[in-house]
């Protein structure tokens, strides 16, 4: 019968497994293949990932603070921007209800232009029932294969009652003249938008805007 291996030993092989499985999925990324090395099963992208990355903080006194609340306007979609730093499979779209469900919701994944502004509906989920208050609604969708880039998650909802979990975005600014149209914190919005369509128009924020909170991921958490 074989000794058990010392625990330097062992510690050393899994260090070594470690680096094979991070070279692996380095080679894979550099290939433009999604890495055959294990991802959390929960993994996510969340509509304020970007703006806790830009500002530093999500929690201001103004701006920021999750919430519950009514849609300010039907038939707007918002596009929030989302860094993708890796291939991601997406299997599912979620939206945190809040304490009053109505109506129907849209909410879809955009690539984004030359210029950095939302474009092309990847997928979506449809007009989808809004259903359980306080309560994380999946939405199954046909699986995509995000690579590393810039997208953003959108949402539309078409009636004045539903409520979700929000955070309020600032209003728009152009930083010069002869500027692209820039939203601060990089968020558009698009009127007339329920179903979200087929390729975005955005525009500039034209008041604060109370955004859902919202996410896409792999699996149910």
């Amino acid at each position: 019968m074989m000794s058990p291996l010392p625990d330097a030993q062992v510690n050393e092989a899994l260090r070594l497994r470690a680096i094979l499985q991070m070279t692996k999925a380095g080679l894979a990324l550099l290939a433009g293949r999604e890495p055959d090395v294990p991802i959390p099963h929960g993994e996510a992208i969340s509509s304020l990932e970007y703006l806790a990355q830009i500002r530093g903080t999500i929690f201001t006194t103004t701006e920021g603070v999750p919430m519950v609340s009514g849609v300010a306007t039907l038939d707007v979609a918002i596009y929030m921007p989302v860094i993708v730093r890796h291939i991601l499979p997406i299997k599912q779209l979620r939206l945190a209800n809040g304490t009053a469900v109505s109506g129907n919701f849209d909410l879809g994944i955009y690539d984004s232009d030359a210029e950095g502004l939302p474009r092309t509906r990847l997928v979506s989920t449809g007009s989808t029932t809004q259903s359980g208050t306080g309560d994380i609604q999946l939405v199954d969708i046909s699986t995509i294969s995000l690579a590393a880039g810039l997208y953003y998650l959108a949402s539309a909802i078409d009636n004045a009652t539903a409520q979700t979990l929000r955070i309020l975005v600032a209003i728009s600014t152009a930083f010069t003249s002869a500027d692209i149209i820039h939203s601060l914190d990089g968020v558009f919005e698009e009127a007339g938008a329920f179903p979200l369509p087929t390729t975005a128009t955005p525009v500039q924020l034209t008041s604060i805007r109370a955004a859902p909170l919202m996410y896409a991921g792999r699996h149910q958490f």
